[in-house]
């Protein structure tokens, strides 16, 4: 079973990733 640790860590690197990919999408637009 996954940690607590290693659950909260995985939703934060999802949350850096869409945040990361609405960057790059308004640098494109």
């Amino acid at each position: 079973l996954p940690t607590q640790e290693g659950k909260e860590a995985k939703e934060l690197a999802i949350i850096l990733g869409e945040a990361a990919l609405t960057e790059i999408d308004k640098k494109i637009c």
